[in-house]
């Protein structure tokens, strides 16, 4: 199992103090028919100032959390099938920031991750 630890913050509003840090874990599995899927799971904290709050789901949806304008049922992950692509959108997904700034062009890699996320999200299985 991968686990990978990144942090957002709100880049539209910089009044937002609160962030959200995001761990995300993969996991690959082969089911007995032999079709290989990637287990993506998300975990969620809060943080503002001192206090720290573990998400779940009676945890509103908030800025920064990475989902909190779109599909909020893909917030915890999904599952996809294992190929080329999902297996590169999760090469990208959990580089790390230098790394991720030489192939995200003028997008921060805060957004690029998030944007990643998203398009997972559309290949659930």
């Amino acid at each position: 199992m991968l686990e990978f630890s990144f942090e957002t913050i709100d880049e539209l509003n910089s009044e937002n103090t609160r962030k959200c840090l995001v761990t995300v874990f993969v996991n690959k599995k082969q089911y007995e028919s032999g079709k290989k899927v990637i287990v993506i799971t998300y975990k969620y904290k809060y943080i503002d100032g001192v206090n720290i709050l573990e998400c779940d789901d009676d945890t509103p949806v908030l800025s920064p959390h990475p989902f909190h304008d779109f599909n909020p049922e893909s917030r915890w992950g999904d599952i996809v099938i294992e190929n080329s692509l999902t297996n590169e959108l999760i090469n990208y997904l959990v580089m790390d920031d230098v790394e991720l700034t030489k192939f995200s062009g003028f997008s921060t890699p805060q957004r690029y991750r998030i944007s990643i996320m998203k398009s997972l999200s559309n290949f659930w299985d």
